[in-house]
């Protein structure tokens, strides 16, 4: 069983995720999307140390549906938002790469 990857980072630190290493059947395997939040719970037990297959996934219920209505107001042109607050944030258009200026690649 090979829990580890070649090339674990598969997605820019600049956008929305568009991909994660999940494990099926013990093995990574690359899925597509953006992976859920949350943490895995180990049993509390006194026998030998337990996989990390046998631990229990916790979602975080707040977390998913506020990464859901940030990428929507992204997808609207980012409304509410003043227009010198958007030339700070290098934003003209929606799906603008927030962080160019910052980076030198604007």
């Amino acid at each position: 069983m090979t829990l580890a990857v070649d090339n674990p980072i598969v997605n820019s630190p600049f956008e929305e995720p568009s991909s994660y290493w999940d494990y099926k059947e013990g093995q990574p395997v690359l899925a597509g999307g953006r992976r859920p939040a949350g943490y895995y719970l180990r049993p509390r037990t006194r026998g030998p140390q337990l996989s990390m297959f046998e631990e229990e996934f916790v979602p975080l219920d707040m977390v998913n549906p506020i990464r859901e209505r940030v990428k929507a107001w992204r997808e609207k042109g980012y409304p509410a938002v003043e227009s010198m607050v958007l030339e700070g944030m290098n934003v003209n258009t929606p799906g603008a790469n927030y962080g160019a200026s910052i980076r030198g690649l604007s």
